[in-house]
């Protein structure tokens, strides 16, 4: 204790310029601690350095806030970097598990490309980042006006839900799911029962008769499977991703849900579905 109020006062009485008391005694201690300070920090001597007590002090001081300031910025720095690549880890960790799960279950080769091709598309696409709760956190308003605006010119073309008023759209629009799919990727198979709509946003779908053969390709704005939405007839045609295509899905227990505070709009869905029943 002693020893360390000793030095407080010799560096007090050396910046003060006192240089009768305790002359040889503060130089010792200014010299010790340019010594250690230099030492610590990596600084080194060089040609050029303090000669005196009032420069050792100032060059210690000097030298403990520029490796003060060096940390700070590395620190920053360090966190920045590993902040911006928390994404990546995460991936790679979801990737080596699929790896490990499909080797498990020793699925065909062929199907382990597919699939890992898939979640590639998906980084490249959105970084890591889910889509279906980007907006989870919005108030429900908000959401529903931002799903309407995705999904407007959908609904609009859709017979089921014409003329259908603005509480049941954005009560629907927000069960809207978006969909990637890789080209050459089913989205429907003939003979599946599909019980969910598909609508495109970007991409191209050929729609595949029983031979395989293109007879149909739907573009952005088009709509498929929407008769799946009232009953469950299996597909009459496969359904398969030109290019890549991203779509928005709607599953028919989703609307089911939407129709219970909706009972004439229920009316109206199980009047065309009798139709098509007799259609069918």
């Amino acid at each position: 204790m002693c020893k360390r109020y000793n030095y407080i006062l010799c560096v007090i009485l050396v910046t003060m310029g006192n240089r009768n008391l305790l002359n040889n005694a503060a130089a010792r201690y200014c010299n010790s601690m340019y010594w250690a300070v230099a030492t610590m920090t990596s600084t080194g001597y060089g040609d050029v350095r303090a000669s005196n007590n009032y420069e050792r002090v100032f060059a210690s001081i000097v030298m403990i806030l520029g490796k003060l300031l060096f940390g700070f910025v590395l620190g920053n720095i360090t966190s920045t970097l590993a902040n911006a690549d928390i994404q990546r880890v995460h991936y790679d960790e979801k990737m080596e598990a699929v790896k490990k799960h499909m080797t498990d279950q020793q699925l065909p080769g062929n199907l382990k490309r597919q699939v890992l091709s898939y979640y590639q598309y998906l980084w490249e696409r959105n970084k890591g980042v889910d889509n279906s709760s980007l907006f989870g956190d919005m108030p429900s308003c908000m959401k529903a006006e931002i799903y309407l605006g995705m999904s407007q010119e959908f609904l609009e073309k859709i017979p089921l839900f014409e003329g259908v008023n603005a509480g049941f759209r954005r009560n629907l629009v927000v069960h809207f799911r978006p969909v990637l799919f890789l080209p050459n990727d089913h989205l429907l198979r003939q003979g599946d029962t599909a019980q969910q709509m598909f609508c495109i946003k970007n991409g191209k779908v050929d729609v595949l008769n029983e031979d395989d053969r293109v007879i149909q390709t739907l573009s952005k704005g088009d709509f498929f499977s929407e008769e799946s939405l009232i009953h469950a007839f299996p597909s009459k045609h496969s359904f398969r991703a030109a290019t890549a295509v991203d779509v928005l899905a709607l599953l028919k227990s989703d609307l089911d849900a939407v129709l219970v505070n909706y009972p004439q709009i229920r009316q109206r869905v199980d009047e065309w579905e009798a139709t098509s029943q007799k259609s069918n």
